[in-house]
C-alpha cells in the first residue's frame, strides 16, 4: 500500500463524516455501528498517515468508554 500525505478533500470529508455518524451513533448508545462508522472511516483513511491516526485515536477513546482495555491496548 503507498502512503500519501494530503488527502482529498473529498475522501477527507467522508472520513470526516464518517466519524460523525460515530459520535452519534455512540450518543444514541448504538455501539455497534459507532464501531462500524469508525471501521468505515478507518478503512478509508488508511493510506493518509494524519487521518489513519486520527481515526485510531478515535477508536482508543471509544474503547476507553466502553472499558474495553483489550480493543483500548490494541490501538495503542
Amino acid at each position: 500500500m503507498k502512503l500519501h500525505f494530503k488527502i482529498p478533500n473529498g475522501l477527507k470529508n467522508e472520513v470526516n463524516r464518517e466519524l460523525a455518524l460515530s459520535k452519534y451513533a455512540f450518543q444514541r448508545g448504538e455501539l455497534q455501528m459507532a464501531w462500524r462508522y469508525l471501521e468505515r472511516a478507518h478503512i478509508l483513511g488508511q493510506a493518509y498517515p494524519y487521518e489513519h491516526t486520527q481515526t485510531h485515536w478515535h477508536m482508543m477513546k471509544f474503547a476507553f468508554a466502553i472499558k474495553n482495555a483489550k480493543e483500548f491496548l490494541g490501538q495503542i
